[in-house]
């Protein structure tokens, strides 16, 4: 494979993925724009209200019936909780745009809804009326609902169609900037293969300047442990916050299972075990993505999260410190795609030996269940 063909090729998507994964920052969000033209999204936002004007009070998403009727349908939370809810999901919507954050679903519903909130008049959910938090918080849950509730939640909307029709635009959108991460991240390495190849030197991972989870998740299930720095390379991926929450999985219940913590702190390696006290904290604060790359039990192995819980008891007894924060949920089902091969980059080494194969960078379908 030529190189500079390779990259040349896949980076000419990145200014079509840097305009739609940007930030909103007044007026209608780029990536919502992209959306619409992909689909005509804004064409759907437009007729939610089945011709109702946005300008008026209540009434714009929901018929009027429908707030009675929402109740028995989800467990609804008292008005302050929908509100606090709804914040928290307009506030997922303004990352910095860097592939692997901004550009997941979470982010682009929170985008949407605050493009709602500008076309009802609003800078925030604050100002919203009783009635106005109910019909956004309704369509907030059919867009994060399965595809049974969804279709029961739509026949509430003057326009059940055109409301599938948006939680299926941000699903599919979701797959596009699947496409363009992984041709960003071709790009961005083979670009380094060549680097490397003009100086007659072998890069390392940290040299790579997008995120690439499913490399992370490469070098962390294939690492050496016993290797000092390919135990600091596996390290290193699992605390970059792009980082998937079922490679960190992994990577935990490996410490869990080999006792790495307590041998590091017999050893005397505070490094080690401040390293992965930060780890710990990013996994209590939900840092890491979820539900990108898949996981089964049965490849972390059961009984990893009273593992590590006692390995944190024996950390504390012999450092004398605070215990630090457990981990839960090592064990959980991960739900996700299958993680796509580096077979580019050394597991043990976390060096680029060879040039990345096109193949290995297609967006893959999630794992089945």
């Amino acid at each position: 494979m030529s190189g500079q063909p390779v990259y040349i090729a896949s980076l000419a998507m990145v200014p079509a993925m840097a305009a739609v994964l940007m930030p909103q920052g007044g007026g209608a969000s780029p990536v919502l724009l992209g959306l619409a033209g992909a689909g005509g999204l804004w064409a759907m936002v437009s007729s939610l209200t089945g011709g109702l004007s946005l300008a008026t009070g209540p009434g714009r998403l929901l018929r009027p019936a429908a707030p009675r009727m929402v109740g028995s349908m989800l467990s609804l939370p008292s008005p302050e909780v929908q509100k606090t809810l709804l914040a928290a999901a307009v506030a997922e919507g303004r990352g910095d745009g860097t592939p692997g954050t901004s550009s997941d679903k979470p982010a682009r519903r929170g985008r949407l809804l605050q493009r709602m909130l500008g076309l009802w008049g609003h800078r925030s959910v604050e100002s919203l009326s009783r009635g106005e938090v109910l019909e956004l918080y309704a369509l907030f849950r059919l867009l994060e609902a399965d595809k049974a509730l969804a279709g029961d939640l739509a026949r509430l909307f003057h326009r059940p169609d055109a409301v599938l029709a948006l939680r299926d635009q941000l699903d599919a959108y979701g797959g596009l900037s699947e496409r363009c991460r992984q041709d960003l991240t071709l790009a961005t390495t083979d670009l380094l293969w060549q680097a490397g190849q003009a100086t007659g030197s072998l890069i390392g991972l940290e040299s790579l300047c997008v995120d690439d989870p499913d490399l992370w998740h490469h070098v962390v299930l294939a690492h050496d442990a016993t290797d000092p720095a390919s135990r600091a390379t596996a390290l290193w991926c699992v605390r970059q916050p792009g980082c998937d929450r079922s490679t960190v999985a992994a990577y935990l219940s490996g410490i869990a299972r080999t006792r790495a913590l307590s041998a590091a702190a017999r050893r005397g390696d505070h490094e080690f075990c401040e390293a992965i006290a930060v780890v710990l904290r990013q996994w209590r604060d939900e840092i890491y993505a979820r539900d990108r790359i898949g996981l089964a039990p049965a490849e972390i192995g059961g009984g990893a999260d009273a593992d590590f819980a006692r390995e944190l008891d024996t950390l504390a007894e012999k450092t004398g410190a605070p215990r630090l924060p457990a981990p839960e949920g090592l064990s959980a089902h991960h739900a996700g795609r299958a993680p796509q091969p580096r077979p580019a980059w050394c597991p043990t080494t976390g060096l680029l030996i060879s040039a990345p194969r096109p193949a290995d960078y297609r967006p893959m379908q999630p794992a089945a269940a």
